[in-house]
């Protein structure tokens, strides 16, 4: 009985692990974001409002890097990603050449070739979609 727990308790760790690692071949690469963002309101309304376009960088090492902006400025992050339990997990260490320290988690709806989709994290919940 006791192995039996067991055994199910390590398959269930080792199936997240592995889903995980599955995202995060998925979520490699460079995307942009060209197109409106519909913000998710916890009374559940909803609101569309123009994003600025740029593009998200996520590189092998486990390093991200970002730049934002259109003709009336833009904003350029750096840091660190990984995917956990179905959540993108980025921690910001440079905004525009300062350092800095900002972790965020966003849950993954959707990633395939073309797009990847993911929930920002309260108080602003918002769905961004990123295309490549």
């Amino acid at each position: 009985m006791r192995f039996a727990l067991t055994f199910i308790l390590v398959s269930l760790l080792t199936g997240c692990k592995s889903y995980d690692a599955k995202l995060s071949q998925q979520v490699l690469g460079t995307w942009n974001r060209t197109e409106y963002n519909v913000p998710i309101r916890l009374d559940g309304s909803f609101t569309s409002w123009k994003t600025i376009p740029g593009h998200l960088t996520f590189l092998s090492d486990g390093n991200f890097s970002s730049f934002w902006g259109d003709t009336n400025g833009f904003d350029k992050y750096r840091g660190t990603w990984l995917v956990k339990d179905g959540m993108l997990v980025l921690t910001t260490t440079n905004s525009d050449g300062v350092a800095m320290l900002d972790i965020s988690k966003h849950k993954i709806v959707q990633v395939d070739k073309h797009r990847l989709v993911y929930d920002t994290e309260p108080p602003r919940p918002v769905r961004v979609t990123l295309t490549r």
